[in-house]
């Protein structure tokens, strides 16, 4: 991914602004449910920046005289700016939502529902020590997790649809 002031980074590491979900141990390989996690990340990561930059653009002016004169220099490119960062975030979370979207919010929650077993504590321990935890540390980490049901999921699924 490019942007502004981004330095290069050594092959295998991920910029500050993007979070790593998993970390792989040797032998493992990423799962449709991963790479399907880290392309809903990316989209509702851009709905969340277009949509509190628009905020930015509508806010701020309002706070500080200073920036409001300025901007009204140039009242066209900004009120278009604004305007298209608010446009942008309704595309963004169209993508999200859109049931013709080959990566939505339903093929996500059915991976989800396909790969229940990666959200139990024995996985989860696995994933740790695969990630330099040893078993003693990996067993205490999990020991108060929850463990994901297919309750959990149909009551995230009305969540969705209301």
């Amino acid at each position: 991914m490019l942007a502004f002031g981004t330095p290069n980074l050594p092959s295998g590491t991920t910029p500050p602004c993007q979070p790593t979900i998993y970390a792989w141990g040797p032998g493992m390989r990423e799962t449709d449910f991963e790479r399907e996690l880290k392309i809903f990340a990316a989209e509702e990561e851009t709905a969340q920046q277009y949509f509190f930059s628009y905020l930015l653009l509508r806010d701020l002016p309002a706070q500080d005289a200073n920036v409001l004169r300025e901007m009204n220099s140039n009242a066209l490119f900004w009120i278009t700016t604004r305007d298209a960062l608010l446009l942008s975030a309704f595309v963004a979370l169209g993508r999200i939502f859109d049931q013709k979207s080959k990566h939505n919010i339903d093929r996500l929650m059915k991976i989800t529902r396909e790969s229940i077993s990666a959200f139990s504590k024995k996985a989860l321990a696995a994933r740790k020590v695969a990630g330099g935890l040893t078993e003693e540390q990996a067993a205490a980490y999990v020991a108060d997790c929850h463990e994901l049901t297919t309750s959990d999921l149909r009551s995230l699924r009305k969540e969705i649809k209301s």
